[in-house]
């Protein structure tokens, strides 16, 4: 299977685990938004059924309170507009409860059935009660102790707590059943995601894996023919396009191999054929290293004297500002002790920041100044050497300590190359022998072969 079909296999598969991803997430609202939708239609009813037994209850203490006063059949009882009010406001709970009709399930619906057959035979005795009242007295409060007050108990008493509780409970059913399907749904789409995450990682893996180990043997190969082991062959673990590189390596290998045998061979006769005449060009080489090596003192002689006439100019420009460097560092050394000596004494009246500012700029001044005198010194000990070498020497051997003297000609060739080339930069290793005795040796000489040596490296 090719490497392109992997990919496009792999991303499939991915696509895949996204669709199914997708379908759990819909999956997963659509039974959020169906239990939510239980929930609130509960809740609606039980708001519903609160507010029809408020008014009902309001109702029935208002018409208990009328059955009670005595009126006069000459004050015509309740306007046109009072009963047309009073009956509107009982269609009013009629409506709410048909409404309440509409959001009950099958299970509740024979209970509000049964309160709606109830309070239309209620609201027909209160509206008959409220157009006889103060019209006809008598069959008004008839209408109320025969049938509205023991419907209103009925209602009130029996009916509408069996509705109530039954909808407390469809409330709290209603929110379980929510939570339980926001639970579950959340475990399987953790889950979901979670073995969609696995598969990925295992469809990655399995991939990278096949790339990682078909690059590896050609990386592996590239190396071993690049050191120049043209014997050695790429195993070809698969037919993808990693295997035809493979292939097309080992057969450049072949020919690599060929093409150095026959070179060999080509070798070996030129070989013959020099062989012949490396007696006459011997003759000819010896005179040449002769002549060359003339010419190497020739030239070892004038770069010493115009080295040493450089040197000699440069040391002595560098050595005065050198000095006032040195000697001014130490002359502000003991300056600043006197400083830190006052700012001793008046340290108290300060206050502590800035007692503990100067106390910390007075230190780094004092390890400035002695890094200046360090550095200073080691400059006038170079300067020192570069004038020794372009002076000379007595001649005369005298005891020597070998690794100072080592020590300095290295640093004096490694400054003279830095001026030389600005982009020259070598780390200097040591490793000296701290039990070698001294030597007796003129070091000027020494010191000037060295610096020939590197220049004639240089």
């Amino acid at each position: 299977m090719s490497i392109r079909r992997r990919l496009t296999l792999s991303y499939f598969a991915i696509l895949l685990l996204l669709g199914v991803n997708l379908i759990i997430y819909f999956w997963s609202d659509r039974k959020r938004q169906s239990t939510f939708e239980e929930l609130r239609s509960a809740i609606s009813r039980q708001i519903l059924i609160s507010s029809i037994q408020q008014k009902l209850n309001d109702y029935q203490k208002q018409v208990m309170l009328l059955s009670q006063i005595t009126t006069d059949v000459n004050e015509g009882g309740a306007s046109p507009d009072d009963i047309a009010a009073f009956n509107s406001r009982l269609d009013a709970i009629g409506e709410q409860i048909r409404q309440m009709m509409t959001l009950t399930d099958a299970g509740g619906k024979g209970m509000v059935e049964s309160f709606s057959v109830s309070f239309r035979d209620l609201s027909a005795s209160w509206r008959i009660f409220y157009e006889n009242f103060g019209r006809n007295q008598s069959r008004a409060i008839t209408e109320v102790v025969m049938h509205a007050e023991p419907l209103g108990q009925k209602v009130m008493q029996e009916i509408l707590p069996q509705l109530q509780q039954h909808e407390k409970d469809s409330v709290e059913a209603a929110s379980v059943h929510f939570y339980d399907a926001a639970h579950a749904t959340d475990r399987i789409t953790i889950g979901i995601f979670v073995m969609s995450g696995i598969l990925s990682g295992l469809l990655a893996l399995v991939v990278s894996r096949h790339l990682t180990t078909g690059l590896g043997a050609l990386k592996t190969g590239a190396d071993v023919l690049g050191g120049g082991n043209l014997e050695y062959r790429i195993p070809i673990v698969a037919t993808d396009e990693l295997g035809d590189l493979a292939r097309t390596f080992n057969d450049m290998a072949g020919r690599l191999q060929s093409a150095r045998a026959e070179l060999e061979q080509r070798q070996q006769e030129l070989e013959v054929l020099m062989n012949r005449e490396r007696g006459k060009t011997e003759e000819l080489e010896a005179a040449l290293h002769q002549l060359k090596e003339t010419q190497d003192q020739l030239l070892v002689q004038e770069k010493m004297a115009f080295l040493g006439v450089l040197t000699a100019g440069i040391a002595h420009e560098i050595k005065n500002p050198l000095n006032f460097v040195t000697n001014f560092s130490e002359v502000s050394v003991e300056l600043l002790d006197d400083a830190r000596q006052i700012f001793q004494q008046g340290a108290a009246s300060l206050p502590p920041a800035d007692s503990q500012y100067l106390s910390e700029l007075i230190s780094d001044l004092n390890t400035n100044l002695h890094k200046i005198r360090e550095h200073g010194k080691r400059a006038d000990s170079i300067v020192r050497g570069m004038l020794a070498h372009s002076r000379g020497g007595s001649g005369q051997f005298q005891p020597t300590d070998l690794n100072a003297l080592m020590t300095e000609a290295v640093n004096l060739a490694y400054h003279g190359m830095r001026a030389q080339d600005q982009t020259f930069n070598i780390a200097i290793e040591s490793a000296y022998d701290s039990a070698l005795p001294l030597v007796s040796l003129v070091p000027q000489d020494v010191s000037r072969v060295r610096w020939c040596r590197r220049t004639s490296a240089g």
